[in-house]
């Protein structure tokens, strides 16, 4: 551990990249690639894979946090998977995600009183980096963790 590794090299890249783009480029880049629930007028059929790499605009944290945990928690796993498995895995976190909260969007229109409920997009590569934690904590369960928060270590399979 502690070794970036190829493929999430290549992820984080690309994630800056996009993010830098997007914060050029403006609204735009932000209707086109962030997701929309299905019903939504901006909806597009890339944007569940697109938004994996947009992060919210207005600060450099979302981007951060989660660029730093992919370095942390995927390079290990690339390493013990290989490079197809690692990305098979990430796209789908990223997929599943992205499923859940179409459902999420579906159910809040469909059972509004009113109908007049805003489903706002998902942004960032959160979703994919929650499946990443998770097979972290399965494949390394004793691994200490030293988080921010806490003076003492906490093993990877209680995080």
């Amino acid at each position: 551990m502690g070794r970036i590794t190829d493929t999430v090299k290549i992820l984080i890249i690309i994630n800056v990249i996009v993010y830098a783009g997007s914060v050029f480029i403006g609204d735009v880049a932000y209707r086109l690639f962030s997701l929309y629930y299905f019903e939504h007028p901006d909806f597009q059929i890339w944007q569940p894979i697109t938004h994996l790499f947009m992060h919210d605009r207005n600060g450099l944290m979302h981007i951060f946090f989660n660029m730093f945990g992919l370095y942390m928690f995927g390079a290990p796993l690339e390493e013990r998977w290989g490079q197809k498995k690692f990305l098979f895995f990430y796209f789908s976190a990223g997929l599943g995600a992205a499923f859940i909260h179409s459902l999420v969007g579906y159910y809040q229109v469909h059972s509004a009183m009113d109908g007049l409920v805003e489903i706002g997009p998902a942004v960032g590569a959160s979703g994919a980096l929650y499946g990443i934690l998770v097979a972290f904590g399965l494949m390394f369960p004793n691994t200490g963790l030293m988080l921010l928060f806490l003076p003492f270590p906490i093993k990877a399979k209680y995080f």
